[in-house]
């Protein structure tokens, strides 16, 4: 994962790009025009950071986690089925340990 950011002070607006998976996500952040009094980089840099976290974690969720999760279960219900299943073998402990452990990572 890297970072970049740069801030504009001419018109205030901050940009925050973080590279993850070889995609760019960037965070935006624009001062007020009626708040140029009170105009930061730092507080800038800081919202745009916290978009560009945001971009990135619903990635994570909608490209990684759910489809790990859809794999699991899907597996799980076609173990559940066999007649060979037993509910207390460790294959099956270890799967709904690992369907449990993504469900709450969501």
């Amino acid at each position: 994962m890297s970072f970049k950011s740069s801030y504009n002070y001419i018109n205030g607006s901050a940009i925050y790009v973080i590279k993850y998976n070889n995609q760019e996500f960037e965070g935006k952040a624009i001062c007020h025009p009626e708040d140029r009094d009170f105009e930061s980089a730092r507080v800038g840099l800081t919202i745009a950071e916290a978009r560009a976290n945001i971009k990135v974690l619903r990635y994570i969720r909608e490209c990684e986690l759910k489809p790990q999760l859809k794999i699991l279960n899907h597996l799980y219900a076609n173990i559940k089925t066999s007649k060979y299943y037993n509910p207390t073998s460790y294959e099956a402990k270890m799967l709904r340990r690992q369907i449990r452990s993504l469900e709450n990572e969501l």
